[in-house]
């Protein structure tokens, strides 16, 4: 029981202290905030990266590369020239080991609005990431450059996608691409953009209109803000925290910690059963030698 109460106190204070404190919760809830805090709490466990902030938690699966420990390919590893019917594009100057750190999103931070105000005429975003429906990262500007910048990277679906991205932070936005696997010199370097970017761009790719998409990061699963239909479970969980964001606050403390405490116990009873205790003697008197040998 001492366990019990120990671990749930501990998986409390951890909770408490990486969602949203409750006093936010409850301010009245804005669609796209003019400004926006600029700190989020990013987790790695194993290969998922988990983020929290304002009230939304997102998940990224299958993390394998990092900044800090990936080789970084450098600057001459990369030229930009014409890609057939793509414009420019970004080709390996050099074979480019799998892993390799090839370089960090470059582009302008926009809220809502500003993406609003920017590309709700006719005009495409072309080299705009999604992060959340309160934050864009726009590198229209930094395609501009002359040397490489992911910016410049193309479209490339399935096996002909050698580049992954990962969010290294949603606040600020931070967004780094790494070779997939090992790509030879003179090969494209490409990254699947995701079905977001290509939504109203079927019929027409070369002329999407202003209903084209921002490609998107992957998603949060849970996002209260997020005017998109999700379906029937998320849409309730969303309404639930809308009508009662200090209820829906508790309930998840509540759901987090009880699951914590299943799995503490499910280890610690492994560990109790196919560890600590010895093997099971075959018949009595050699249970009471066990027993009473040690004393």
């Amino acid at each position: 029981m001492a366990l019990r109460a120990l671990l749930a106190a501990a998986l409390a204070w951890i909770t408490s202290a990486l969602i949203t404190p409750a006093q936010r919760l409850a301010r009245p809830r804005r669609r796209q905030p003019t400004t926006i805090r600029m700190d989020s709490t990013e987790l790695d466990v194993g290969g998922v990266r988990l983020s929290i902030y304002d009230g939304r938690v997102a998940l990224q699966w299958d993390v394998r590369y990092r900044r800090e420990t990936a080789p970084a390919a450098g600057a001459s590893a990369v030229d930009v020239r014409e890609s057939p019917g793509k414009g420019r594009g970004a080709f390996a100057a050099t074979k480019i080991a799998a892993g390799a750190f090839l370089g960090t999103y470059a582009g302008d931070a926009l809220t809502g609005d500003d993406y609003e105000a920017r590309y709700g005429g006719a005009a495409v975003p072309e080299y705009v990431v999604r992060v959340d429906g309160d934050l864009y990262l726009d590198g229209r500007a930094a395609a501009d450059a002359e040397t490489f910048t992911p910016a410049l990277l193309n479209h490339g679906g399935g096996d002909a996608a050698n580049v992954v991205r990962y969010c290294a932070s949603r606040r600020p936005p931070v967004i780094d691409f790494f070779a997939a696997r090992d790509v030879d010199a003179g090969e494209e370097l490409l990254f699947d953009y995701g079905d977001q970017y290509w939504a109203g761009r079927a019929d027409a790719p070369d002329d999407a209109g202003p209903e084209a998409e921002a490609f998107d990061l992957d998603a949060p699963f849970l996002d209260p803000d997020d005017e998109r239909d999700q379906g029937v479970v998320l849409e309730k969980v969303k309404g639930w925290y809308r009508a009662d964001p200090q209820a829906f606050e508790a309930a998840y403390v509540g759901a987090v910690i009880a699951v914590g405490v299943f799995f503490a116990q499910f280890v610690v009873r492994w560990y109790k059963y196919n560890v600590w205790l010895p093997p099971a003697p075959p018949d009595l008197d050699s249970t009471l030698d066990v027993f009473t040998g040690g004393l």
